[in-house]
């Protein structure tokens, strides 16, 4: 019997929105036959895996911070007419029969002008007008211009402008190939044929899914390495902080960070991505690649960006996080999770002052934490997305 076809697109701006998908793709492997595209831009997480890999172009990590740094849209309608030209090239050489995208706009025009049915992978807390909190202003530098508290105020009445803005060049090119408009940049995000939702109800806005939306659970991932976690007996009893700024952390806060960490009684293991210019402490551990799922596990705090990827896996091991963003997604994700007080959410300028300190060692030194996140990974181990996903396709797609 002939397998249906699966293709699986990221735009791979950060590692989390590869990983997610080859983790969703794995799952279906030899049920399916699986196709991915994307940049090839982490070749390291494809090392076991069984199906054909396209490449296609997609923007850069840089470049997508200086845009957002500038408060400018991420896409202009002349890169989105590149992909979507790519795409249906791609369509028309796989001819798939699904097709499973995180964060690459352009398959909201592409797939429904070649008439194939799509899901997207996004979190729900991008359902915005759900959320029962004013959106946190993303690190921008007209805060430090007109400080936190009256940026805030402005930003509020900002964001359906800058939201328009964003969505307009999808919105444009949507009326060139005689496609309806599709809103703003939360409908870009979060609507299409199916929404699968890399989450749980505890850290979801939702309180109903429709008919063609899931809650998949967090989709975790963690590179195979063998990791010494061997320390000196003088310190080996104290309390373990994993720190990593993830691909799309602020990287700029790392000296501060570990300086700051290097004076506490505290072991430290910092995953470097290559950061090698520090001059690390004695009780800090530091290499390119750690095993997260291991340093989660064995941490009494993770220090990250906040976003879902490594806070998810942080919380998926019953571990507080301490989340720093640097963009708008981590903004939202670390505030769910402070509301939850299963972590705590710093602005970028908050590092650089004392009470950095403080909030780690309250963190470490309140149980409560470490209970309102074993609260989380106990829903966290209930939504198993090996087993949801693999369901939902039989089940829903009819395929």
């Amino acid at each position: 019997m002939k397998k249906h076809k699966l293709l699986f697109i990221s735009e791979d701006i950060t590692l989390s929105q590869v990983v997610r998908l080859v983790e969703l793709a794995k799952s279906v492997s030899g049920i399916y036959e699986i196709h991915f595209a994307s940049s090839h831009a982490y070749p390291f997480v494809f090392n076991d895996c069984e199906f054909t890999h396209w490449k296609l172009t997609c923007i850069t990590s840089d470049y997508m911070q200086k845009k957002l740094d500038k408060g400018a849209p991420i896409y202009s309608e002349t890169i989105l007419l590149g992909y979507v030209e790519q795409e249906l090239h791609l369509y028309d050489q796989i001819k798939p029969d699904l097709i499973i995208s995180d964060f690459r706009w352009s398959v909201s025009i592409s797939a429904p002008y070649a008439k194939i049915s799509y899901a997207i992978i996004i979190n729900s807390y991008w359902n915005l007008n759900k959320l029962d909190f004013r959106l946190p202003i993303p690190n921008h530098p007209i805060s430090s211009v007109f400080g936190h508290t009256t940026s805030q105020f402005f930003f509020q009445y900002a964001v359906p402008l800058f939201f328009y803005l964003y969505a307009l060049p999808v919105n444009r090119l949507r009326k060139k190939f005689n496609l309806p408009k599709i809103g703003t940049l939360q409908d870009v995000l979060t609507k299409a044929d199916f929404t699968l939702y890399p989450d749980t109800p505890l850290l979801s806005p939702l309180n109903v899914l429709g008919p063609k939306e899931i809650f998949l659970g967090p989709v975790v991932w963690s590179p195979d390495l063998n990791f010494d976690f061997t320390w000196k007996k003088d310190i080996d009893h104290l309390p373990l902080v994993y720190y990593t700024p993830g691909s799309s952390g602020n990287k700029k806060l790392n000296h501060i960070i570990l300086e700051r960490l290097a004076k506490m009684p505290v072991r430290v293991l910092f995953s470097s991505a290559g950061d090698d210019t520090i001059q690390y402490g004695s009780n800090i551990i530091a290499a390119p690649l750690i095993p997260g799922n291991k340093a989660c596990k064995n941490a009494s705090l993770v220090i990250c960006n906040g976003g879902s990827s490594t806070a998810y896996q942080s919380l998926y091991e019953g571990t507080p996080v301490l989340g720093i963003p640097s963009n708008l997604d981590q903004q939202i994700s670390a505030k769910i999770i402070q509301r939850t007080g299963a972590g705590l959410l710093l602005n970028n300028e908050s590092v650089s002052r004392r009470n950095f300190t403080c909030v780690v060692s309250n963190i470490i030194g309140d149980n409560q934490f470490k209970t309102n996140a074993q609260r989380i990974q106990d829903e966290f181990r209930e939504y198993d997305y090996k087993a949801i996903f693999p369901r939902w396709l039989k089940n829903h797609l009819r395929l």
